[in-house]
């Protein structure tokens, strides 16, 4: 009887055993073969869809350090320029808007969708210790003739100096320096930590423009809205010779002489200082 007992006990602890390592195995496979690696595709997948919408910037890379500007014309889309000096060197991504609109009207009328463009080209041009990298559109079209609404996206880790000529898409700069002209049929925001004290001339034919600086920013401002509200709102610092009036505000802020013309046809127009320029937007006040 004992021994058929303890015969029964080792197949019994041999099954319970057995039991262990299938669950054991079950779980390694589940998170290496399973949740893992679909983890892990994912990864790989987004890291190739950024790399397939980046424009190698000729004669790059920028880096921190030389004085570099971004040029920017986009005949179609919105442009977005980030700054951030944890940034190793700058990218230049393109997307096209409304993607899987044209993907579908290309596999209904039978013609390849190709995202990927080449839709626009940069080239770092450098004279001595600055320079400026100039992004310009292609005249590539989709197979069917058009060419599509491309918003760009220019991450940084310097940025002294910014010109964006663009139609039909918002503009949005964050963190940039030195001189600064924009002219956008929508939206403007420029939000910056970094003092605001060189010329400054933003203008909108359809959309809003709003200006989010640091108080050691300074500029002679003229800002006019004949169609909306026109408004500066400082708080901090001095303001000398303000003449306010529906539409238009203008006045010379922290004896600033470098010019800061806004203007906007048919929105409004802000220029608000705060200490905490990074964690503020007033997009919903437009």
């Amino acid at each position: 009887m004992t021994s058929r007992l303890l015969k029964s006990g080792r197949k019994l602890t041999a099954l319970t055993a057995g039991a262990s390592v299938l669950l054991c195995v079950g779980c390694s496979s589940m998170t290496s073969s399973g949740w893992g690696l679909r983890k892990g595709g994912l990864r790989a997948r987004m890291v190739l869809a950024e790399l397939e919408r980046r424009v190698s910037i000729e004669n790059g890379p920028v880096v921190m350090g030389p004085l570099t500007g971004f040029d920017i014309a986009n005949p179609g889309g919105s442009v977005t320029i980030i700054v951030d000096e944890r940034y190793p060197d700058a990218t230049v991504q393109t997307q096209v808007r409304y993607e899987e609109r044209h993907r579908q009207v290309a596999a209904e009328e039978g013609w390849e969708f190709d995202f990927r463009g080449p839709w626009f080209t940069a080239v770092l041009e450098k004279d001595g210790e600055t320079g400026r990298v100039v992004v310009r559109p292609t005249e590539h079209t989709l197979a069917d003739g058009t060419r599509p609404f491309v918003d760009v996206v220019i991450r940084t880790p310097v940025c002294d100096g910014v010109r964006v000529l663009n139609r039909f898409g918002d503009v949005e700069v964050k963190n940039a320096r030195g001189e600064i002209t924009i002219d956008s049929s929508s939206d403007v925001l420029l939000n910056s930590d970094r003092a605001l004290t060189d010329r400054l001339t933003i203008r909108s034919s359809n959309g809003s423009v709003q200006v989010i600086a640091p108080p050691t920013s300074a500029g002679t401002l003229l800002l006019t809205a004949p169609n909306g509200r026109a408004s500066f709102n400082g708080g901090f610092g001095d303001v000398q010779r303000a003449r306010p009036k529906p539409g238009e505000w203008a006045g010379i802020w922290n004896e600033g002489a470098n010019s800061v013309t806004l203007h906007s046809d048919h929105g409004n127009v802000v220029y608000f200082v705060t200490e905490t320029p990074n964690s503020q937007t007033l997009r919903s006040n437009y």
